[in-house]
């Protein structure tokens, strides 16, 4: 049986104090998709925490141009890029995202890297834009673009098919609404934002950013039939009680399992309806 799991290598929203950016790693056999990179270079720890050395990553997904998610990717790109300057990259490097970010990645990357960096990323790194409704294949993992409906900017998500009929869907640091109900219905798993918990509103202001909260995800994705929530994005304040407290909010309107992974969290994607919440 092919095993598939997610590592979440952060969690947390565009100003953590306890937790890196949110970011994860969806593998399924021997495939493997980045997906967002946080905000700096502690990606390339976080890879390394998680046993996938930048070699052996051949595909990323940028979910969304903000700070947060965007530079890291940068510094993933720069790293096979030294690797392949040094015989010890094979093949390209896909980065995939909408027209915002590959433009993006193009700019930045042309201001801030050294020219032998700049002229090898014609060969080695493939940009690709992708549009809500197109469709790839990341090796056993089938993939479809969607979009994420964010007010704030331009957000591409992904639902994906894994080998055993599995599927996860992914909505960058966008919380399900009713604006993006539709395309994640019916879902195994579903990786979104949840900001704080609606009791924390006041404290955090989450509506003020184009974010929502726990009780906010939970009615809709009770109404979407989706089988796990899998919560990121979050505020860190309090990392270790956070999982009790979401799930506990949550539980008022979603009968599903809900997880609030620390990062480095290891999750075995099996069948996303097999539990329920305790």
């Amino acid at each position: 049986m092919i095993s598939n799991r997610l590592t979440m290598l952060g969690t947390g929203s565009a100003f953590p104090t306890q937790s890196y950016h949110s970011c994860f790693l969806l593998q399924s056999g021997k495939d493997s998709l980045l997906a967002d990179g946080g905000g700096g270079m502690e990606i390339l720890h976080r890879l390394d925490q998680a046993g996938m050395s930048p070699a052996s990553l051949h595909h990323m997904f940028v979910s969304h141009v903000h700070t947060d998610h965007i530079f890291g990717a940068v510094w993933v790109i720069r790293r096979v890029l030294q690797l392949s300057l040094e015989n010890s990259y094979e093949g390209t490097f896909q980065v995939l995202g909408n027209a915002e970010v590959t433009a993006a990645i193009q700019t930045i990357c042309r201001l801030t890297l050294l020219p032998a960096y700049t002229e090898r990323m014609q060969s080695v790194i493939s940009l690709t834009t992708v549009s809500p409704g197109d469709t790839t294949r990341i090796g056993s993992i089938s993939l479809q673009f969607i979009d994420a409906c964010s007010r704030g900017c331009t957000q591409t998500g992904f639902v994906a098919t894994l080998p055993d009929g599995v599927t996860f869907g992914f909505l960058g640091d966008e919380s399900l609404t009713g604006r993006n109900l539709q395309q994640v219905s019916g879902i195994d798993y579903l990786v979104c934002g949840a900001y704080c918990s609606y009791a924390d509103r006041d404290i955090f202001h989450p509506y003020e950013k184009h974010h929502h909260t726990v009780r906010d995800v939970a009615r809709e994705a009770a109404e979407a039939g989706v089988g796990c929530l899998i919560l990121c994005h979050c505020e860190d304040r309090d990392p270790e009680s956070r999982p009790l407290l979401y799930a506990t909010e949550a539980s008022e309107f979603f009968r599903g399992p809900v997880m609030t992974p620390a990062d480095m969290e290891v999750i075995e994607l099996t069948d996303g309806r097999q539990n329920s919440l305790v």
